[in-house]
């Protein structure tokens, strides 16, 4: 099994957080003159604030997908059956079943939106499938790299928290501090600009340079201590494996 590797993440997150702390102080850095007047230049300001929730949001989204990919890949290179993975990863390796049954369901209650929810999770994890003795003889690496742990939030923190609880990864969420309260207003933020309900502009507006280069700080600082809790639990190869 190969050694599970957090630093490309890592330092692809670092790297976007300062770019976008670049794009915010270069931008106030600029003074008004003949091609820009100071309603301009603060139009300007506002939309860069406005963008950097955007930008942000960007970066924490391909983190965690990135994450969790990993992880998938790393318990793929097991040299064995899925059945002998730990539970998470003898989840993903059931999920066609577990979409299967979740789909049906939904399908009785009138309800088309497809996928594992936050409900059938809860469901199957605590009901027959965690206690059944079936299990996949499929090897390992088959499991799909692509799967992705959805309660329909879209990138709240309580995906975050349905991650982590996923993936057995619960102590992670607490080297978030204050982020924990921050993660929803920059969704909120980000889907706002994106779905045409406010400009960036309007959104920052709301914010002062110094609100959103303290919030990078405090994203960036607090993100890396997350994915440094991780590493410190998904580089045990006991992790991985069936207990």
């Amino acid at each position: 099994m190969r050694e599970f590797d957090i630093s490309p993440i890592k330092d692809e997150f670092k790297e976007e957080i300062d770019s976008v702390k670049k794009f915010v102080t270069r931008a106030h850095d600029l003074r008004a003159g003949e091609d820009m007047n100071e309603l301009e230049l603060a139009n300007i300001q506002k939309t860069v604030r406005g963008l950097s929730y955007v930008m942000m949001f960007a970066a924490y989204e391909k983190m965690l997908r990135g994450l969790c990919r990993s992880l998938i890949e790393v318990a793929a290179s097991f040299r064995g059956k899925q059945k002998n993975l730990s539970t998470p990863f003898r989840l993903i390796g059931m999920y066609p079943m577990i979409q299967s049954a979740s789909n049906s369901a939904e399908s009785d209650q009138g309800n088309s939106k497809s996928g594992v929810t936050a409900g059938s999770y809860v469901r199957y994890w605590s009901g027959p499938l965690e206690k059944s003795s079936v299990s996949s003889e499929r090897d390992a690496k088959k499991l799909n790299p692509d799967f992705w742990p959805d309660n329909g939030s879209f990138m709240q923190r309580s995906q975050v928290v349905f991650i982590c609880k996923f993936f057995n990864l619960d102590s992670a969420i607490n080297q978030l501090e204050r982020v924990n309260q921050d993660i929803d207003p920059v969704v909120r933020y980000r889907n706002s600009i994106a779905h045409g309900g406010q400009t960036a502009a309007e959104i920052g507006g709301n914010s002062t340079k110094a609100d959103i280069l303290d919030l990078l700080d405090r994203w960036k600082e607090r993100w890396c201590a997350f994915l440094d809790e991780v590493y410190r639990i998904a580089s045990q190869k006991d992790y991985y494996l069936k207990k």
